[in-house]
Order: C-alpha cells, then sequence, then structure tokens
C-alpha cells in the first residue's frame, strides 16, 4: 500500500492520465455525477431502462469506471451483482414533502432464558421469504454483504433490473434524494426489514424488564 511519501509512476496507477489505461478516458467517467450528499449517480449508458444506477462508495464508481467501456448499465449492475457490491437504482420523481413509512414485519422478541429450536428457525426462514416477496424485497439484492447473500439463495438478478418498485415511485416509501432540479426515488430497506432478513432476534436479558433487549442471530445457531 502506497504512503504520502511514496513516489507513485504513472505507469503503476491508473488514475493518472499519463497511464496508458488511465480510466478517465473510459466513457463511464463521462456519465457519473457526485451528488450533494456524496453519492454517485451514473447516467444514462446506452440502454432503455427508466431508471439510474448510482453507488455511495467511491472505491465502487472508480470499479465500475475500470469495468469494460462497451458494458452497458444492466451490465455493469449484473457485475456488481455477482460480486455482492453495494448499489441503488434510482428513477426521477416528483419531490416528497415527507417520505412515508412502509408498515413492515417487526423484529421478533424472545423472553428471558428462551430456549430456540427448529422451529424458530422455519418461522425465521418463511419471515423472510415473505419480506424477500414483497415489493420492496428486491432491495436486498442490492444491499450487499450477508443481506445480498441471503437474498441471492432464492431471488433472481433479474428482479435487480426492474428498477425501483411501486413502493418508492407510487406509494412514496422508500429513498429520496435530490439531484440538482430533479429528486430521485429509490427503495430502501428499514433497519427492521434488514433484522429480519438476518435472522435477529430481540432477546430479554432480565425477567424484570422488557426493555434491556440483546441481540442474537438464529441463523448462528441452525444453518
Amino acid at each position: 500500500m502506497a504512503t504520502s511519501n511514496d513516489k507513485i509512476e504513472f505507469d503503476e496507477w491508473d488514475i493518472l492520465s499519463r497511464n496508458c489505461i488511465a480510466f478517465e478516458g473510459n466513457p463511464h467517467v463521462r456519465h457519473i455525477k457526485c451528488l450533494k450528499n456524496g453519492m454517485f449517480i451514473f447516467g444514462n449508458l446506452c440502454h432503455s431502462a427508466s431508471w439510474q444506477l448510482m453507488v455511495e462508495e467511491p472505491s465502487t464508481a472508480a470499479y465500475i469506471c475500470r469495468l469494460d467501456a462497451r458494458l452497458m448499465t444492466y451490465e455493469i449492475v449484473c457485475q456488481l451483482l455477482q460480486k455482492g457490491i453495494q448499489f441503488r437504482t434510482m428513477q426521477n420523481t416528483i419531490a416528497q414533502t415527507s417520505v412515508k413509512p412502509r408498515i413492515c414485519q417487526p423484529v421478533p422478541i424472545r423472553i428471558c432464558r428462551y430456549m430456540f429450536t427448529h422451529r424458530d428457525y422455519n418461522a425465521y426462514v418463511q419471515e423472510r421469504s415473505q419480506l424477500l416477496n414483497s415489493s420492496c424485497g428486491h432491495a436486498a439484492l442490492l444491499c450487499g454483504s450477508i443481506v445480498w447473500c441471503l437474498a441471492m439463495e432464492t431471488m433472481s438478478i433479474d428482479y435487480a433490473l426492474q428498477g425501483p418498485s411501486i413502493s418508492a415511485s407510487v406509494e412514496g416509501c422508500g429513498l429520496f434524494i435530490a439531484a440538482g432540479d430533479k429528486t430521485l426515488c429509490g427503495d430502501e430497506l428499514s433497519q427492521d426489514e434488514l433484522d429480519v432478513l438476518c435472522g435477529v432476534y430481540y432477546c430479554e436479558t432480565s425477567m424484570y424488564s422488557d426493555f434491556f433487549l440483546s441481540y442474537l442471530t438464529i441463523t448462528y445457531f441452525f444453518q
């Protein structure tokens, strides 16, 4: 890893313009825009979808700019999905004065000293399936990490190519971001929904209080 005192030659780093494969020459760079919130949105990359690709990490934006210049948005998204890299699909919408909360399955609670069995794991699998099959369930594919891994077990990546669901675009439940004079919307899972997908339970740690709860991931015991 290079430090601030190291001198990097132009043929060792593709960020430098003199590099023979400098990614600044990749057409993808011309379509990228950094929003005020620090996220990166990629404009129309020669495809007919009504949505745009957005990423949060600069390293992900750089990864996309290093991909084959001939790849279109659908193909780039497939690359991200295959590697479990987090991204979002966003589309233009009307400005929202407030985001509507989405009714979702709460994180299950168990009493103090509760003994978990396979019945609890089966219940978790059923709840996870219901959430993944919901209108915004495909957002799990876009999350990366363990959530992406769990979603890939049962979902096709085709769901991620459909763009934001009606939950965000019509019902007003999701993520809304200002992009210049436009407003973009996309699906976003709540923390409770992410916990349910990962098999998290709240477990009481005291017989006399309902407020001291600890996290327990049931997949740790029964996978």
